[in-house]
């Protein structure tokens, strides 16, 4: 019976039925196993490792071991004691030949992202200043602070504020943008790395300065 990682096989409802009607107590011994009885409705498999089978609805439980917790019908059963899909498992408990079709696997390339193109620069800052100052009460100086580090601008186009974080090299790697005004929910993202290790500083722009208690989150 071949085997594929990329197989696949379609069965009936009563093929599937059938096989897992095989009798699993006759499967346990044709692999080895002693049985003992360990209860009114188990069977113990000797030196198992607490493998234990119910004759009566034909199912399996491995109590202990490797495989602790795992369980089943027969082809559970077969596809745990010779590591076969469920096709495969199928397949051999009612003797059908398995033919599976083998679908080509392309090999994954990791592609290299292309670099951050941040929003183009307005000529000034004033509407971003005097949202961030005016409307979100961020303390001036704050926002000053930001600006000259060129973590915060104002976008041509729009007139958005735009958020930047860098890199240790100072590479730029996130952006966000947040509208200007008041009654816009106007959001955007960019990212070439995780958000909280770009712009660690952020948070402080939503913390009002001891002389202020207006300040509103940005997000």
């Amino acid at each position: 019976m071949s085997r594929s990682a990329a197989a696949y096989q379609k069965f009936t409802e009563d093929e599937i039925r059938k096989a897992n009607s095989v009798d699993i107590l006759s499967l346990a011994r044709g692999y080895g196993y002693e049985p003992e009885k360990a209860g009114r409705k188990a069977v113990h498999m000797k030196h198992s490792g607490g493998l234990y089978i119910f004759p009566e609805n034909n199912r399996f439980f491995q109590w202990t071991g490797p495989d602790d917790g795992v369980k089943g019908g027969a082809i559970d059963f077969v596809m745990r004691e010779e590591n076969l899909s469920f096709p495969e498992a199928v397949g051999k408990l009612i003797g059908k030949e398995f033919s599976p079709s083998v679908k080509q696997v392309v090999p994954y390339e990791k592609k290299e992202r292309e670099p951050l193109v941040l929003p183009e620069k307005a000529d000034n800052m004033k509407r971003a200043y005097w949202y961030l100052v005016s409307v979100r009460g961020i303390s001036p100086k704050i926002v000053s602070h930001f600006m000259n580090r060129k973590m915060i601008y104002q976008e041509k186009k729009y007139g958005n504020c735009v958020f930047v974080g860098y890199d240790a090299e100072g590479t730029a790697r996130y952006c966000s943008m947040r509208a200007a005004r008041d009654n816009s929910s106007f959001k955007m993202d960019a990212t070439l790395f995780p958000y909280t290790t770009l712009f660690r500083s952020r948070p402080a722009l939503i913390k009002a300065t001891p002389s202020s208690t207006r300040a509103k989150p940005i997000c």
